[in-house]
């Protein structure tokens, strides 16, 4: 199985986001704020290497390719954007 973890830190409330890709495709360097509720900032990747993607911060999403059922709720834009090898975020489910 494909695994690549990362993180993104936001550029506003300056919390960590750790992902990992669990199929190979394209993941965004950029992504609004996941972590803080309500928060307008912007998380930043950090191309898979560093302090934050190598520490123990627990992985909380994941980009993957969606399911079909997935797939058929995107918008065309972002069809468009899975059919070019894009992958789509999502939060793991707790265990």
């Amino acid at each position: 199985m494909f695994t690549r973890r990362n993180a993104y830190t936001c550029d506003v409330c300056d919390q960590h986001l750790v992902t990992v890709d669990t199929d190979e495709g394209c993941t965004p360097m950029m992504i609004p704020c996941e972590v803080t509720p309500n928060c307008p900032g912007t998380m930043h990747s950090h191309w898979y290497s560093g302090a934050v993607v190598k520490s123990s911060i627990p992985t909380t999403h994941e980009f993957r390719r969606p399911t079909p059922e997935e797939y058929l709720l995107l918008t065309p834009a972002f069809q468009e954007h899975i059919d070019a090898g894009g992958l789509e975020l999502y939060r793991l489910r707790a265990n």
